[in-house]
């Protein structure tokens, strides 16, 4: 069982209220506070639960740190009933803690190294003119007297630590913008993105993402109107992996940290470089569930949760 199980098996008392008759409520509070907080660093997903004073918690009512255990209660039931027919607090927080533990679910570090080449472009033939296929530099386009250089670019990659569903840096492109002939460009390449796993062991990992080349017409009065870029139109790749039961893939979320003489447009899919200059972005990732198989205890817990309030649903039918 994980971490996070064993802090809301062990907080359920508490939610309950079924904790010993002799703890002072001081204790209580305390112990309370405890369970929360144990729950909250037990769950990486911290930003969708919340589950610590001072935040939101996953019941989605605000506790200030001067609230009591009934004061949470209190927001709890009013988030989630309407006043005429109030769910017990039982069930309502035992719900809240049974989410979070389903979510806890989809969390694995993960870490290594990364690295890329340049792949496939297309078109190719005729008078397109490419360099550095295969390599993690790559030329495109014919600046024979131009004066600017060739369109470059380059990837470098480096070392990863993260968790699933978390962004982190894979790497750092380095784009030029040189100055080209039309009709020597291809429009499109792959960048195949070689994740090396050491945790967990899984070696390599290798995901293809297609990268857009867009050169511009250069008018030579709005710098930024010619700028050329690169867009990344689809995030996923068709690669995918196992980790434990849980199917993963490489998501990448676009760039950012741009230096030089480069700029984002409105979406972080789009590196824009101005005419004839250089500028670096780096490139972010994330390792994303495709399909997931929730672990046994989970399962259990959650089918005690909605027994519990299945029961409760019961009780109150009869009683009317």
């Amino acid at each position: 069982m994980d971490v996070a199980s064993i802090h809301v098996l062990n907080a359920l008392p508490l939610f309950r209220g079924s904790s010993p008759k002799s703890t002072p409520d001081s204790a209580k509070d305390s112990l309370f506070d405890e369970s929360l907080r144990n729950i909250a660093s037990s769950t990486s997903k911290a930003a969708a639960l919340r589950i610590e004073l001072g935040g939101s918690s996953p019941c989605a009512g605000d506790i200030s740190r001067k609230s009591t255990r009934k004061e949470f209660a209190r927001l709890c039931k009013s988030t989630h009933q309407p006043a005429k027919t109030p769910m017990k607090l039982n069930s309502i927080l035992s719900a809240c803690a049974l989410s979070a533990v389903a979510l806890h679910a989809a969390a694995d570090p993960v870490a290594g190294s990364t690295s890329g080449t340049w792949v496939n472009p297309t078109p190719t033939g005729g008078s397109i003119v490419t360099t550095g296929v295969g390599t993690s530099t790559f030329t495109w386009g014919d600046s024979t007297g131009l004066g600017a250089g060739d369109n470059t670019l380059a990837f470098a990659g480096g070392a990863f630590s993260s968790v699933t569903e978390t962004p982190f840096k894979v790497g750092t492109i380095t784009y030029h913008n040189g100055t080209t002939f039309a009709g020597t460009l291809p429009s499109t390449v792959d960048l195949a993105l070689t994740l090396a796993f050491g945790t967990p062991s899984l070696g390599n990992v290798v995901s293809n993402y297609t990268f857009n080349l867009v050169s511009t017409t250069n008018g030579g009065i709005d710098p930024n109107a010619d700028a050329d870029f690169v867009d990344l139109p689809s995030a996923f790749s068709t690669t995918s992996f196992v980790i434990g039961a849980i199917t993963y893939s490489v998501k990448l979320l676009g760039f950012q940290n741009v230096t030089g003489d480069g700029f984002l447009a409105s979406s972080a899919s789009e590196f824009h470089v101005r005419e004839g200059l250089t500028a670096s972005a780096d490139l972010y990732a994330e390792v994303t569930q495709t399909a997931a198989v929730p672990e046994p205890q989970t399962y259990a817990l959650m089918l005690g949760g909605l027994a519990a309030i299945g029961s409760l649903v019961r009780r109150r039918s009869a009683r009317r």
